[in-house]
């Protein structure tokens, strides 16, 4: 999402462990499976990119969070 507008961001590309995933649906939804200690990297054209580092602490199998870029 944008961090000003809180609008969905379509086409963000995602990459884990430095190998390219897929991009955020019209919507600018994603869902995808990630390992302890992975790293997430959103991106798009104009923005900062974020990282997520999953912890080598998650627990359970679903892991809901909000990505906001600038």
């Amino acid at each position: 999402m944008d961090a000003k507008s809180e609008s969905p961001l379509t086409n963000s590309q995602i990459v884990i462990n430095g190998s390219f995933y897929s991009v955020t649906d019209n919507n600018g939804r994603f869902a995808f499976y990630v390992n302890k200690n992975d790293t997430v990297i959103f991106s798009r054209l104009g923005y900062k990119q974020v990282v997520l580092y999953v912890s080598d602490t998650l627990s359970g199998k679903e892991f809901i969070t909000g990505i906001y870029m600038n």
